[in-house]
C-alpha cells in the first residue's frame, strides 16, 4: 500500500503498486479483475485512521462523498474544500483541494458537499457563495462571483448544490449554467411573473432531465419547480392542501427514474411520496407506528437503486431502512457497540451492492450484503 499525504488532502492508493505490474496489454484484464474484487462497498480507509496515525485534527466537517464508478474507491469532501481520497481507483485520484489552492487565502463561503466527477479525470468543487473549483482535467467554465461581479449584483440566497456540466441551484430557486449546461429557467423568474413568493428554500442539487435539456429543483415543503423538458408530475402541497394536511417534517432528499417519468420525495421523518411512474414501496413512519416505535434520529439522505424498483433511506445516527428492491446490508447502530462519535452527514450506493455512509469526521462504514459493516 502507498500512502502520501499533504496539508490540504490525503491519498491512499491500494492499487498503484499492482497497476504498476502490468503492460498496457493487460489493461482490460487489469479492468476486470478490479470489478470483480471491488463488487459491493468496501472500506477503503477514512479521515480518522488517516489524521489519527498523523496526530492531526481535521480542520473541517466532512460534508460529502463521491464513489469511483466500478465502485473501487472514494473521495470525501470538507467544509474548507479539503479532499481525501481513498482507494487508488481512477474515479478516486486526489488532484488538489481547495486550501491547497488558496494557500494563505481563506475560502468565502464553505463547499457544499457537491463533488462533481468529470469525464475528463479531475473533479469540480462548489462552494455555497457559488465559488468554483476545479482539479485535474476539469475545466473551469465560470462562477456566480464572476458573473454577479460583472452585474454589479449579489447572489440572494446561498448556492444549495450543482450537477456536471455545470448547473449551480440556489436556495431561492435562482439556477446559474455555466459550459455546454443549458439555462431554462429559474424559480424567481417564474414566480415574478405570477407575483408570488418561494413558501420553503430550495434544498439539496439540481435533478436533470434524462435528455438533459430540464431540471428539476424541489424545495423544503415538497414544492416542485420544473424547466425545459422535465416533467411536472406532482408536489407534496398538490397533494397535501386539499386535504388541509400538513406536512409532518421538511423534505431533504429527491430521487427520480432515469427515463424521467417519475420522482421520490423523502422527508426527515422517513415520510415517502411518490409521483409518476414511482411505485411506493414503503416509509420508515409506516414500518415504525406498526411497531409502535419512534425514529430515533431524522433522515439527511435517500437513495433509489438502479432500476427504480426500491430505495434506501439513511438517518444521522447511521441507521438505514430499504423498501422495495434494495436490499438491507446492515446499519451503523447494528454495527457499533458504543456510540457514533459524529453524525452521518452522506450516502452512497455501491456498484454491486451496498453503501458507504460517511460521518462528519470523516469516519466511513461500508456495509455489503455478505459483510455487516467495515470501519477503521
Amino acid at each position: 500500500m502507498a500512502v502520501t499525504a499533504g496539508s490540504s488532502g490525503v491519498v491512499i492508493d491500494h492499487a498503484t503498486l499492482i497497476a504498476a505490474q502490468f503492460q498496457p496489454a493487460h489493461a482490460e484484464a487489469l479492468s476486470s479483475v478490479r470489478a470483480a474484487a471491488c463488487s459491493g462497498a468496501h472500506f477503503k480507509g477514512s479521515v480518522p485512521g488517516v489524521l489519527d496515525r498523523e496526530r492531526r485534527k481535521l480542520r473541517a466537517p466532512i460534508v460529502g462523498i463521491t464513489p469511483a464508478r466500478d465502485g473501487c474507491g472514494y473521495r470525501l469532501v470538507g467544509s474548507d474544500g479539503g479532499v481525501f481520497a481513498f482507494g487508488g481507483a481512477p474515479g478516486s485520484h486526489y488532484h488538489g483541494s481547495v486550501p491547497g489552492a488558496l494557500g494563505d487565502k481563506r475560502l468565502n463561503a464553505p463547499v457544499t458537499g457537491t463533488v462533481v466527477p468529470d469525464g475528463r479525470g479531475g473533479y469540480v468543487l462548489i462552494a455555497q457563495d457559488g465559488g468554483v473549483f476545479v482539479f485535474g482535467a476539469a475545466k473551469f467554465h465560470g462562477s456566480v462571483p464572476g458573473v454577479l461581479a460583472k452585474l454589479d449584483k449579489r447572489l440572494n440566497a446561498p448556492v444549495a448544490g450543482g450537477t456536471a456540466g455545470y448547473r449551480l441551484a440556489a436556495k431561492d430557486g435562482g439556477v446559474f449554467s455555466f459550459a455546454k449546461a443549458g439555462f431554462h429557467g429559474s424559480v424567481p423568474g417564474v414566480l415574478a411573473k405570477l407575483r408570488e413568493h418561494l413558501a420553503a428554500p430550495v434544498v439539496g442539487t439540481v435533478m436533470p432531465a434524462p435528455n438533459g435539456n430540464g431540471y428539476w429543483l424541489y424545495a423544503s415543503d415538497g414544492g416542485v419547480f420544473t424547466f425545459g423538458r422535465a416533467q411536472f408530475l406532482g408536489s407534496v402541497p398538490k397533494v397535501l392542501d386539499p386535504e388541509h394536511k400538513h406536512l409532518a417534517a421538511p423534505v431533504v432528499a429527491a430521487a427520480s427514474l432515469q427515463n424521467g417519468q417519475g420522482y421520490w420525495l423523502f422527508a426527515a421523518d422517513g415520510g415517502v411520496f411518490t409521483f409518476g411512474k414511482v411505485r411506493f414501496y414503503g416509509s420508515v413512519p409506516g414500518v415504525l407506528n406498526a411497531q409502535r416505535r419512534k425514529l430515533n434520529a431524522p433522515i439527511v439522505g435517500g437513495v433509489a437503486t438502479a432500476n427504480g424498483k426500491g430505495y434506501w433511506l439513511f438517518a444521522s445516527d447511521g441507521g438505514v431502512f430499504s423498501f422495495g428492491n434494495a436490499k438491507f446490508a446492515g446499519s451503523v447502530p447494528g454495527a457499533l457497540r458504543g456510540r457514533l462519535n459524529a453524525p452521518i452527514v452522506a450516502a452512497a450506493p455501491a456498484p454491486g451492492g451496498g453503501y458507504w455512509l460517511v460521518a462528519s469526521d470523516g469516519g466511513v462504514f461500508a456495509f455489503r450484503p455478505s459483510q455487516e459493516g467495515e470501519r477503521k
